[in-house]
């Protein structure tokens, strides 16, 4: 288990490949890895070769190690070779074609009765200057990915449940905090979430091209919030998770990480992905 976090770690920018102590303190990783009655812990750094060989992946396929993957023509989704560790890079070519990958199982589930939930993504883009692309990093919903799911032509969130954070591809120096229930318009919690101004609840500048950053959520049943972190700061901006089924929060469904890209201009964008891990206690 790891130390358990303090007020001041909150507030601690923190970029580097290692679990933000913020969001990651409380939870009992080796107590998970090594007993999966006390609920769930997946990792995902590609230290493992994936099974598919061809890494363009036109229609939705076993990607291997419980993930599915998509990729438009021209897209392809290969290996990273990152110090300390693997990855995932996520390349596409043209406009409103996609990229990315998906767990099969939905083991989380956001609801207030349910057990303390822990997310984090380490991931760079390529480019941050707009109407290049857009992309997503969350929980989502059982979905067959396409070129317009989970991110629709527009940019906008497909009609699908998510939860995460959202880079608009009309704002690529910024990071939306969004939810969205299937039916039901898409919510921004916190939009631009980087800020120009730092505080004790705030990142600092923008979103720079070819620059680690660090996304995290924490569901807390306590007091049943639905936290955003940044480089390991928490964010001000939070949602309260109520026991109404589905509306207007994905409270109802079981949830799987889901990290995925759509271009909105031809231009080669590379996203990526260093880690992404998620964990959640079972039910008390």
């Amino acid at each position: 288990m790891l130390n358990l976090v303090d007020n001041f770690s909150k507030f601690t920018i923190d970029t580097t490949n290692r679990f933000s102590p913020s969001i990651w303190g409380d939870c009992p990783v080796s107590a998970l890895q090594a007993n999966p009655d006390l609920g769930v812990y997946l990792r995902y750094d590609n230290v493992r070769s994936p099974v598919l060989v061809t890494p363009t992946i036109t229609t939705e396929a076993n990607y291997g190690d419980g993930l599915k993957a998509f990729g438009s023509s021209g897209g392809t989704l290969l290996p990273a070779k990152q110090e300390n560790g693997g990855g995932y890079i996520l390349t596409e070519t043209d406009d409103n074609e996609g990229i990315g990958f998906a767990t099969i199982q939905l083991p989380f589930k956001i609801y207030p009765t349910k057990g303390k939930l822990w997310f984090e993504a380490r991931l760079k883009n390529s480019v941050v200057t707009d109407t290049e692309n857009g992309f997503v990093v969350g929980l989502w919903e059982q979905q067959t990915m396409s070129a317009t799911v989970p991110i629709a032509a527009a940019g906008t969130l497909a009609d699908a449940n998510f939860v995460g954070f959202h880079r608009l591809e009309g704002d690529g120096d910024q990071i939306n905090t969004v939810y969205k229930a299937n039916g039901v318009t898409q919510a921004t919690v916190k939009e631009d979430a980087i800020s120009t101004t730092a505080n004790v609840h705030t990142v600092a500048g923008a979103l720079a091209a070819d620059t680690f950053i660090k996304l995290g959520m924490v569901f807390n049943p306590l007091n049943a919030r639905m936290e955003w972190y940044i480089n390991g700061v928490l964010l001000p901006d939070y949602y309260t998770v109520t026991t109404t089924a589905g509306n207007p929060f994905p409270n109802d469904v079981q949830l799987g990480i889901c990290i995925f890209m759509l271009l909105a201009s031809a231009n080669d964008s590379i996203l990526t992905v260093d880690h992404v891990t998620c964990a959640q206690l079972s039910a008390p």
